[in-house]
């Protein structure tokens, strides 16, 4: 599930300024940079280190991280952790106790969590994605490291089916309006009758579904966004 970064790097131009970005598996050194930017996105701490490392120690798979190279604090050309995305890949009986809101996510243990191939794993709980900093919101370094990590993880989960076909589904609980965005367009449903404390919203889509949908939204980004992943 690995591409190289030479593949993934892509250099629009707006305005004569030049921003590439790339992406990359997560390492341990980037997890405060995770919690961080969630952090500033949300305005509030959601993901702490002590989490994220426990997940990742479990499967050093589950964090993708996407790089930008221009940073819009400094205004400076350098490279930096602009966002990342998560997915858990759940074995059957935790991944029921997610949906059922019986155990919150950040409780999660590590013995949950396996590698993709194992059979027992029947869920990939896709935890966030967070594409950019508040500070580019709106603007254009945000659409570029936005639109990059979308395509990355829609082929991500696009290769599901074929790879894995013991995974049923994907579950979803996304907590910043680009992720509800992005859940509706791979067709997600929300279930209704999941009442979380937090009122967070469970959204689902079977594998075999998912596979139907996600080629054509791969697609269209590639021809609406050319210049960007190309």
């Amino acid at each position: 599930m690995n591409d190289s970064i030479a593949k993934n790097q892509s250099t629009p131009q707006d305005s004569g300024k030049k921003q590439t970005t790339r992406m990359r598996q997560g390492k341990l050194e980037d997890i405060p940079k995770v919690s961080a930017i969630a952090s500033a996105y949300l305005g509030e701490e959601t993901l702490d280190n002590a989490i994220i490392e426990r997940w990742f120690n479990a499967n050093n798979e589950v964090l993708k991280i996407i790089e930008c190279d221009h940073n819009p604090h400094t205004q400076e050309k350098q490279w930096h952790v602009c966002g990342y995305y998560i997915l858990l890949p759940l074995i059957g009986s935790f991944a029921e106790l997610i949906k059922k809101d019986a155990i919150p996510h950040e409780d999660i243990p590590a013995s949950a969590i396996q590698d993709y191939s194992n059979p027992e794993v029947s869920s990939v709980f896709f935890i966030d994605l967070m594409a950019h900093y508040p500070i580019c919101k709106g603007k254009y370094c945000g659409q570029v490291a936005a639109t990059r990590i979308f395509y990355d993880l829609a082929h991500t989960l696009n290769g599901f089916t074929s790879h894995y076909p013991h995974i049923q589904e994907i579950i979803a609980m996304p907590m910043t309006k680009e992720s509800k965005v992005m859940t509706k367009r791979f067709g997600f449903l929300k279930d209704p009758k999941f009442k979380s404390h937090p009122g967070w919203e469970l959204w689902t889509i079977p594998t075999d579904k998912l596979a139907e949908q996600a080629p054509n939204f791969i697609k269209r980004m590639a021809s609406r966004f050319e210049s960007i992943l190309n």
